[in-house]
């Protein structure tokens, strides 16, 4: 397909149905308003899509105006833009909106929050923290889930550094894949009744130093706290059926592993091949006794 640029913005044309794809940020604009329309040769091509390359790791974008007529924006467009500080979605646009000014980016069918950045404020009306949302927002420092939200997506806190403090409500029943891969900063983390699975490394890499699981996760995945160097203590629910391959390995200060039910409830989680690999203790505290690891 034909690529063409207009006001710094790299685009892909469909010369059959006179469209177009915004595929790169090659101006480095800081702040961008993208056009409903573009015109090439005389011709004009309605901007319908934003690629995942388009402001993927645009680190001085400021603000970014999402036209109407765009109908389809792909996980991770703007990862990486950590200056960004204002969304705005046009009125008018059937697939997307910024509903009470809430600088992000939600699809109004699913409810879900696919792009947001450090000024986000979530609202009640999410059920869903999408893919990749925040991804490599290096500067978000905390964030309020509300109670609305069932779900957060893979990738969707990936690489926030800065990340000190996060709630997470008991209406979530899933954390994704790397959800919160790489939050050097997060330094505790409580996980609701609610959630049933917490997916593969989910929090790996982090920064945490307690973890507590509640009652309700039935499934620990894979790699889900390795390499989570800091983290000293885990409080295990008594709900727990499975903990997925090298899901605390590497975690080198790890003293203190609680089971809230008994020994032999222990005894009958499948346990993956070196779940506990380089951790500092060889026993399970269970509220009967000790087991060793």
């Amino acid at each position: 397909m034909k690529e063409e640029v207009f006001n710094g913005i790299k685009y892909q044309l469909d010369e059959e149905i006179l469209t177009a794809d915004v595929i790169e940020n090659v101006g480095r604009e800081r702040k961008v308003d993208i056009p409903e329309v573009v015109v090439f040769n005389e011709v004009s091509y309605r901007v319908t899509r934003i690629k995942v390359e388009g402001f993927s790791g645009y680190s001085s974008l400021t603000s970014i105006t999402i036209p109407k007529s765009v109908t389809s924006i792909e996980p991770g467009a703007f990862s990486g833009c950590d200056s960004l500080v204002s969304i705005v979605v046009a009125e008018g646009n059937t697939v997307y909106d910024s509903r009470d000014n809430c600088n992000a980016i939600i699809e109004k069918a699913t409810n879900t929050l696919i792009c947001g950045c450090r000024n986000t404020t979530i609202p009640n009306s999410v059920t869903s923290i999408g893919v990749r949302a925040f991804n490599e927002c290096f500067k978000l420092t905390t964030i309020t889930i509300p109670d609305s939200v069932t779900e957060i997506g893979t990738r969707a806190f990936a690489n926030c550094h800065k990340l000190t403090d996060i709630t997470i409500p008991d209406s979530v029943t899933s954390i994704g894949e790397r959800a919160f891969l790489w939050c050097f900063s997060l330094s505790t983390v409580t996980i609701p009744n609610s959630v049933t699975t917490i997916g593969k490394r989910a929090f790996s890499g982090c920064g945490v130093q307690t973890v507590i699981i509640s009652d309700g996760v039935t499934s620990i995945g894979e790699e889900a706290f390795l390499d989570c160097e800091s983290l000293e203590e885990i409080v295990i629910g008594n709900s727990v059926k499975s903990i997925g391959a090298e899901a605390f390995c590497s975690c080198e200060m790890l003293s203190n592993i609680r089971f809230q039910g008994t020994i032999a409830q222990w005894e009958r989680i499948e346990l993956g091949d070196g779940w506990n690999d380089e951790v500092c203790t060889t026993v399970v505290s269970c509220s009967d006794g000790n087991v060793e690891i």
